[in-house]
């Protein structure tokens, strides 16, 4: 279900990296947007009732028949892997394959001449090229649309212990099936199409992608729990049947280095031996508002510094960082009527950790890098508040649920 937002819910703050204003302060500007609200939020229309990350993240009934079925993908995997049957099955197939036969019909191109078209002059019919120019590209925009490209962050280190393959602290951002160029139709219409499409989205290449910073947006998620609560990923990349069946013997393997890769299969498509292919620099340069969705959580607590490090060297023409949160209301942490009653207790502003964490890791990778080395074209900060959560049922039996959202409300007197 995607979430839509109006204006009322945006916060829009003025940064800049050069002048190395002491990070602090714009956190002070963000704290009250962040603060947990008094009223309750359970019938607010942002509360996903119905989304299935509430009752999918709770109960246990899910964990053997899932924990059954990675194991035998994993043997699986492994079987293919040592039996080296796949080039040859692969190759097999291909030569099976007929060759297309192309027909060439013969054609007449001669022109017919009568006396009429000596006599008569053709009538010329209106081009799509004799619009003007914003015409014509609104109706190239109407024709391409807008587009999401979604990205997963994968920290290593999270899912490979030490002993086994070293100190690896790599940061890679997986982009699982992104639109090709082939589904760009328009650049099959005619020339004036194909330029213009060019000028949009960049020159057609394998190590990139069609993306235009005027009409598609990227968002970019955090690793999020399985469905067990537990910090392991049980689809993509990440999936321990893939990670540990990769060749760690081999020095240059991509996943010991940052940067951005694709894969041509879906999250749940992707195999030991799937292609991936790392994106240019020259492609990530066109990117100029990246949007951070953290509205649901993350498991990433103590990595988001070298987070930002890897995103702002990657992204260097970002001049807008967006995070979706949620908006969370204080029930969990009301005050009983005794206590109102008597003010025994001063009135206690709460903040979700989990956001605060996130913006001050930004503010300490800033400030320990040089200067145009981290974002230097950053502008602004946007928060929108794409979802409302009621803490009334983060409960301790619900400590799944709590865990997903990234509950540890930290608070302020």
């Amino acid at each position: 279900m995607e979430l839509q937002y109006n204006h009322s819910r945006a916060f829009k703050v003025s940064v800049n990296t050069q002048l190395q204003e002491p990070w602090s302060k714009t956190l002070e500007r963000i704290l009250p947007f962040l603060q947990c609200v008094d009223e309750c939020n359970f019938d607010s229309q942002y509360h996903p009732k119905h989304r299935a990350s509430i009752e999918y993240y709770v109960g246990d009934h899910f964990k053997p028949i899932l924990m059954s079925y990675v194991g035998r993908t994993f043997n699986s995997w492994k079987k293919i892997l040592e039996s080296r049957t796949l080039k040859k099955t692969a190759l097999f197939r291909n030569q099976c394959r007929s060759p297309k036969k192309v027909f060439h019909t013969k054609q007449n191109h001669r022109a017919t001449v009568t006396p009429n078209n000596l006599t008569r002059p053709r009538k010329r019919t209106l081009e799509l090229l004799d619009l003007p120019c914003e015409v014509f590209q609104h109706i190239f925009e109407y024709v391409v649309g807008s587009y999401e490209l979604k990205g997963d962050l994968l920290r290593l280190c999270r899912h490979t212990p030490p002993s086994r393959y070293g100190q690896n602290t790599s940061t890679q951002l997986i982009l699982y099936k992104p639109r090709a160029w082939a589904e760009l139709k328009v650049l099959r219409i005619c020339r004036a199409f194909r330029n213009l499409a060019i000028s949009y989205y960049g020159f057609p290449q394998e190590n990139s992608f069609p993306f235009s910073p005027r009409l598609d947006a990227i968002v970019i998620q955090g690793e999020e729990l399985d469905c067990f609560g537990e910090e392991r990923a049980h689809s993509g990349i990440s999936c321990f049947a893939n990670l540990y069946l990769q060749d760690w013997n081999n020095d240059d393997h991509w996943l010991y280095y940052d940067g951005v890769y694709k894969f041509n299969e879906n999250r749940y498509g992707v195999r030991p031996w799937s292609k991936v292919t790392k994106i240019s620099n020259e492609c990530l340069r066109r990117l100029n508002e990246i949007t951070i969705d953290i509205h649901d959580g993350s498991t990433y607590k103590s990595h988001w510094k070298h987070i930002w490090h890897f995103l702002g060297r990657t992204f260097t023409n970002t001049t807008c960082l967006r995070f979706n949160i949620s908006r969370v209301d204080c029930c969990a942490r009301r005050e009983s009527i005794e206590e109102q009653d008597l003010g025994l207790k001063k009135k206690k502003k709460y903040y979700l950790s989990h956001d605060i964490a996130i913006l001050r890791e930004l503010g300490l990778a800033i400030e320990e890098s040089p200067p145009n080395r981290l974002f230097p074209k950053l502008e602004a900060l946007k928060l929108v508040r794409v979802a409302d959560y009621c803490t009334d049922v983060w409960s301790p039996e619900n400590r799944r649920t709590r865990r997903l959202l990234g509950i540890k409300m930290a608070h302020t007197d």
